[in-house]
């Protein structure tokens, strides 16, 4: 457990990045928060994770703060995307795209962010 929270192994990021699709997700369906900063913002708060690791150096702890908030958010929005992108199949999505605008559509649980 002890090597798990260190700032070093990407395995943290991925588990993050799968926590923060999932409650961004889950907030901007609930909520109507924007997806792509909530995301952003839970991906930079989970890179917090980066400072618990006094083994590291100040400056190495904020680079790796920021690697592992970016490595974070972009695992997030790739599951994000390859989910959305399995739930439906390209011809329904592109007759759905057509049939009714964004805005007359039923909330969905995993949608495109950007």
């Amino acid at each position: 457990m002890d090597e798990y929270l260190r700032a070093k192994p990407m395995v943290t990021p991925a588990i993050a990045g799968m926590a923060t699709m999932t409650m961004t997700s889950t907030l901007v369906v609930q909520f109507g928060l924007p997806p792509a900063l909530t995301a952003l913002a839970f991906a930079f708060l989970f890179g917090t994770l980066a400072f618990g690791d006094r083994s590291l150096s100040r400056l190495q702890r904020g680079v790796l703060y920021l690697i592992n908030s970016v490595t974070i958010f972009s695992v997030a929005v790739g599951i994000n995307e390859t989910a959305v992108g399995m739930m439906k199949p390209p011809e329904v999505a592109a007759y759905e795209q057509r049939l009714a605008p964004d805005d007359e559509r039923s909330p969905a649980l995993l949608r495109s962010w950007f």
